[in-house]
């Protein structure tokens, strides 16, 4: 597989982030206008056409369902396009940062990171513009939080580090980032409120001086950062919401759940998605298999993720994290959008639309974990559509 580097100068930077104003700027106002105006013509089309001496007719009939449905369009793809632009959560107070060496906010006075094994957590709200640079700086020998040359997200206290290779969205997207370490409970970096990397602990040596300065942007970083927050503890992370009813497999050749009475898997080009969270304890055996002669989710022998509907396949090669660390994965599939897979709301690999061939059967069985499978499945759901990206993500953000 071949590597390519991109590199962005301060020029093209700053277009890019021009652009993205110009993008925010029609989002926020100009669509405000197109959905007003389009829902008070819709509504005013539907009284006119429903009067008494229109309603029979059969043109009148088209227009008042071509009015509801521009009503539903308005209200709920055009309003959620917005609401993704509307300031007032994040970014009215954020600062922004460019690529200049000057651009950068330091933060001076914690005594507490002075000490040896001083557990600390960092927690801050980020659109980067570019993948690049750092996003937090120390006066203490190392950058807590940076971007890598790849575009990775690099945590890092002392001789700790760990390295999240799923890159970020780019503006106008907010993204939470938070880094926890104490000398118990290691490095950890949190993403949108999900474990994406940990470390074991190790000996963390304080910098001997009175106070230590933490600094926000600087060098090549360029995008804005808002709600910055430095606590002296080890922020807890939250419990509870996967897992509690979740199903534990061994590599026993007996440890599966069979469902059945599938009908629509029998036909043609059934489409179909598979909506799971899986906690592995080894990256091996079969997550999802099936009766339709393949088997929808499973590890290859090197760890890499595959996903497969008939003889369309795709491979994930960035192994997922094992226990405790719980990973969302969905499988969507159509004749006309072929086959998909998404990780933790990313769409990482898709493959080209192909023939998918029924099984012939009445009804069709999907099976979870078996053979050398081990970990844990929770929230294991299939659908007999095609699932669009809002769908998926409302159930990894639910």
């Amino acid at each position: 597989m071949n590597n390519t580097n991109i590199v962005v100068n301060n020029g093209d930077a700053d277009q890019i982030s021009r652009i993205n104003f110009i993008n925010m700027i029609i989002s926020q106002y100009a669509l405000g206008i197109i959905w007003l105006m389009g829902n008070i013509g819709s509504v005013l089309t539907c009284i006119v056409f429903y009067q008494p001496t229109f309603r029979k007719s059969a043109c009148s009939m088209y227009f008042t369902a071509s009015s509801i449905s521009q009503l539903l369009a308005f209200n709920f793809a055009l309003l959620y396009r917005m609401l993704q632009y509307v300031s007032g959560l994040k970014g009215t107070q954020a600062i922004s940062f460019t690529t200049s060496s000057s651009s950068y906010l330091q933060a001076t006075g914690f005594r507490f990171l002075s000490y040896n094994n001083a557990p600390f957590s960092i927690s801050l709200w980020i659109q980067p513009i570019l993948l690049q640079g750092t996003i937090v700086g120390s006066s203490l020998g190392y950058d807590p939080l940076t971007f890598a040359s790849n575009g990775s997200l690099i945590a890092r206290v002392a001789t700790v580090s760990v390295s999240y290779d799923i890159l970020l969205e780019l503006t106008p997207i907010w993204s939470h980032i938070v880094l926890t370490w104490s000398s118990s409970g290691g490095l950890n970096l949190y993403i949108n409120n999900i474990l994406v990397k940990s470390a074991l602990p190790s000996t963390s040596t304080g910098s001997g001086a009175s106070t230590n300065n933490l600094i926000l942007g600087g060098g090549s970083f360029s995008g804005a950062i808002d709600e910055w927050r430095l606590y002296s503890r080890e922020l807890p992370s939250i419990s509870g919401l996967k897992g509690t009813q979740a199903i534990s497999f061994t590599t026993s050749s007996s440890s599966y759940l069979q469902a059945t009475g599938f009908r629509f898997l029998s036909y043609n080009n059934a489409p179909f998605s598979i909506s799971l969270w899986i906690q592995p304890i080894l990256l091996q055996g079969t997550i999802v298999g099936s009766s339709l002669g393949y088997d929808p989710l499973t590890f290859a022998s090197n760890g890499s993720l595959i996903a497969r509907v008939a003889t369309v396949s795709v491979s994930y090669n960035i192994l997922l994290e094992l226990t405790p660390i719980w990973s969302h994965i969905v499988l969507t599939w159509s004749s006309s959008g072929g086959l998909n897979l998404y990780i933790n709301n990313i769409l990482v690999k898709s493959a080209l639309p192909s023939t998918s061939t029924g099984s012939g059967a009445s009804t069709n069985n999907l099976i979870l974990g078996g053979g050398s499978f081990s970990g844990t499945i929770d929230e294991w759901r299939l659908y007999s559509r095609e699932l669009p990206s809002s769908d998926i993500c409302a159930i990894f953000t639910n």
